[in-house]
């Protein structure tokens, strides 16, 4: 009977996660398309089952600054960089909220932080960039949007070149898994390559 009720439970618990994996999928997949407002729904059902899921956080927050909801955006990220405090994607989101509500001060301190902690060298100089002109005379609203658009759009471009480097990495994988041999007969003997 035990061993029913224990495998009954990690039916219940993989029924479970695998409806959070396939809401998160659908959120990203929303989110790639632009869907900004339907990704941050799938990110709030997931986050409903599992409160502390970090990358719901994050993408939850991602989703609603790119809505404009830069309140709820910086609300999300702050709960995720509680949990991560040296994820770069966060610092940078938060540093983007607060540059585009007025907020200098948080601005150039998630900035600053992001740009230390970025791993790719040319965000990390646009970063240092962004910082000098912002510390400067204080910015309008429409430079402050400029200048947010064009670290947001550099970061979406390093996430979609790393999204195709992994598919690449696993299309040669099954590439070479799958891959048909060429046999030849030579001297009476067939060889496989």
């Amino acid at each position: 009977m035990r061993t029913g009720v224990t495998a009954l439970g990690l039916v219940l618990a993989l029924s479970v996660l695998a409806g959070c994996t396939t809401t998160f999928g659908q959120g990203m997949a929303a989110a790639r398309e632009g869907r900004y407002a339907d990704a941050s729904r799938a990110f709030e059902r997931v986050l409903a089952e599992d409160p502390d899921r970090f990358d719901a956080l994050v993408s939850l927050g991602i989703a609603r600054y790119k809505l404009g909801a830069f309140d709820e955006a910086s609300a999300a990220l702050e709960r995720a960089r509680a949990r991560a405090p040296r994820d770069a994607t966060v610092r940078l989101y938060l540093g983007l909220s607060h540059l585009q509500k007025g907020e200098a001060g948080p601005a150039d301190a998630h900035l600053a932080a992001f740009a230390d902690l970025a791993a790719d060298r040319r965000i990390a100089a646009q970063a240092q960039r962004a910082l000098r002109l912002m510390r400067g005379d204080p910015l309008d609203s429409e430079t402050r949007a400029f200048v947010a658009a064009s670290l947001d759009d550099e970061a979406e471009l390093l996430r979609e070149v790393s999204e195709a480097q992994r598919a690449l990495a696993n299309a040669d994988a099954r590439a070479r898994i799958y891959a048909t041999p060429l046999c030849t007969l030579w001297s009476g003997h067939l060889r496989c390559f």
